[in-house]
């Protein structure tokens, strides 16, 4: 069976739900995918987060060259979020040889090219699907699925929380400030960061629009 080790950049809302399901479905994987994942190491700030989540306290990196000098580590996991450190700790996985996987929107929507410069150099996987619809299979089902397709248009909304908004704005009356306020008391963590749920939507277009329509935006 083959085995993968991950590891995870930051626990937040996104990276302790990655470690959890990864931990808490471990046979799961090896049953249906015959993959040995184990999570090599986090990095992780917050010890006593890291501690909540159970992870060993052996299994706590205090720095990106701890992830990129693990033999054992094959996949890193950015959900940092943000441009720095982000950016710099994806470009020194991706030098080391370690597939990337990220859900960073802001990252990607502009610094796209030069991070997959650096996974076609050095030949490994740069994977950004979490970065756009919450997850939903866009990305893949564009690059794989519909290559003989001549695609002229794309809508929708391409933001969970622009989706709830508009939604009890259009279907309940709701004024946009009094939708923002209920967002953001019922999703603790994921949107009470931002003042304008509509900013991380932005930054999934170009690669949406570069994927659809095979030109770089």
């Amino acid at each position: 069976m083959k085995k993968v080790g991950v590891a995870i950049l930051g626990l937040g809302v996104v990276g302790g739900g990655v470690y959890s399901i990864l931990s808490e479905k471990k046979e799961f994987f090896k049953k249906t995918q015959g993959l040995d994942i184990t999570v090599e190491c986090v990095m992780e700030k917050n010890k006593e987060r890291a501690k909540s989540l159970g992870v060993p306290e052996e299994n706590v990196c205090a720095s990106i060259e701890d992830v990129i000098s693990n033999p054992g580590v094959d996949i890193v996991v950015e959900v940092i979020g943000g441009i720095e450190p982000s950016r710099t700790f994806v470009l020194k996985s991706l030098m080391s040889g370690k597939t990337v996987v990220t859900s960073n929107k802001e990252l990607f929507a502009k610094y796209w090219p030069e991070l997959e410069e650096m996974a076609k150099k050095m030949n490994v996987g740069l994977f950004f699907e979490a970065s756009c619809v919450g997850g939903v299979p866009i990305i893949r089902t564009l690059q794989d699925g519909m290559q003989a397709n001549r695609i002229l248009s794309i809508k929708g909304i391409i933001n969970g929380t622009t989706n709830y908004i508009l939604t009890k704005m259009t279907e309940e009356g709701w004024s946009y400030e009094d939708a923002l306020k209920d967002a953001q008391r019922s999703w603790r963590g994921l949107t009470q960061r931002i003042n304008c749920p509509f900013s991380p939507a932005l930054h999934s277009i170009p690669r949406y629009l570069s994927r659809t329509f095979t030109e770089r935006v």
